[in-house]
């Protein structure tokens, strides 16, 4: 054995020879940059190139110039502030009756038994298909628009949840009993931590059903809302205004799914 690798030998055993931690590198996505520029150039140039009228596909030029009215932006605005709210409430109640639904069926065999096939049933029937039934149970109000969201994001959250409390570790659970803890503190500090990763997958997915469903509501009765914004542009042929309309929500559903991770990593630390 050479001087060099007995050195080396006796280095690595002592501690010395330590690799430099690896460093955070976030490479550029130029890929999704020219992909981008790709489909905005497309966007722009092909439907004149094919002849295409502008009140079935509308020029990008011709969807931004709506952005620079102030008058229909302040419109937009308006709608989207309406079924904004309505899609946050219904989640907010999705989530509050799916957790809680979710940890009793979850950590109680007997009950998962016998009301899940129920609530299977429930789920098949098409949620867009109960909305003129809400209409005639509670009127064209606000209250109409918000269960529908409510409803269309809390099944994911009940079941969700459920998977993630049947899946403690079975060891955990009989270390919590055998430490005579209460209920409440096997709820607290080991199902619902245990369930939370999947709790905040399911908001992650139903945040933006819960704009869907709020829509939905609004095409059969409302006074306002984007719902009502979109039906009045499509009897006007303004195209490109429903288009720009589109590009709020699809920018909306991005921030909201964003903001959802980044609760996800603030609250779920010990993910990492």
């Amino acid at each position: 054995m050479s001087i060099s690798e007995t050195t080396a030998t006796e280095s690595d055993i002592k501690g010395e020879t330590k690799l430099p931690p690896p460093g955070r590198r976030r490479s550029f996505p130029v890929g999704s940059v020219i992909l981008f520029l790709a489909v905005m150039g497309t966007w722009e140039f092909l439907p004149p190139a094919l002849n295409v009228k502008e009140f079935i596909f509308p020029r990008l030029s011709s969807v931004l110039e709506v952005f620079t009215s102030a008058e229909r932006l302040e419109l937009i605005a308006r709608n989207l502030y309406v079924t904004f709210a309505e899609a946050m409430t219904g989640l907010a109640l999705a989530i509050v009756f799916g957790v809680t639904l979710g940890f009793l069926l979850g950590s109680s065999p007997w009950a998962r038994r016998m009301f899940y096939p129920y609530l299977i049933a429930i789920q098949g029937i098409p949620k867009v298909a109960l909305a003129p039934l809400l209409l005639i149970w509670l009127g064209f109000g606000y209250e109409t628009k918000v269960l529908m969201a409510a409803l269309i994001c809390f099944f994911p959250v009940l079941i969700n949840t459920m998977s993630g409390v049947a899946g403690v570790n079975p060891q955990q659970l009989e270390l919590f009993r055998a430490l005579r803890a209460s209920r409440t503190q096997l709820w607290f500090r080991l199902l619902f931590p245990t369930a939370l990763p999947s709790i905040f997958a399911a908001v992650e997915l139903v945040a933006v059903y819960a704009t869907l469903g709020a829509i939905v509501a609004e095409f059969i009765s409302a006074q306002s809302g984007v719902g009502v914004l979109l039906q009045s542009m499509q009897a006007n042929y303004d195209t490109a205004g429903m288009f720009a309309v589109f590009m709020i929500l699809s920018a909306m559903g991005v921030t909201i799914n964003q903001l959802v991770r980044f609760l996800r990593r603030r609250v779920i630390f010990w993910e990492r």
